[in-house]
């Protein structure tokens, strides 16, 4: 989870460790730079079609956020595919036999 700046974010990491999410292997995740910067990787990456979207309800939500950002109303979508692609980026592979799990 985004650790925000400042003690209300250690307080907030805290809070989700303890209370909301005991049990799980559960940290907070310091970021730099804009919103925007971080969420360059995962765009170009799906403006090169690398990106596969599965259908549901919240689908056209999504895209909207998506298409809206940075100037748009909402951006809690925006940040949450780049930090997961950035932790998939960041992680090793699982490797199970000779197949590579992502």
């Amino acid at each position: 989870m985004e650790q925000e700046p400042g003690s209300a974010g250690v307080g907030q990491i805290d809070y989700y460790r303890r209370q909301v999410l005991k049990g799980y292997s559960f940290w907070g995740v310091k970021t730099t730079g804009s919103k925007a910067e971080r969420a360059t990787p995962v765009s170009s990456v799906a403006e090169a079609g690398n990106i596969k979207l599965v259908n549901g309800r919240w689908i056209n939500a999504f895209l909207d956020e998506i298409e809206a950002f940075p100037e748009g109303m909402h951006d809690d979508q925006v940040d949450s595919i780049s930090g997961a692609f950035e932790q998939l980026r960041r992680s090793k592979p699982l490797e199970v036999g000779r197949t590579r799990l992502w």
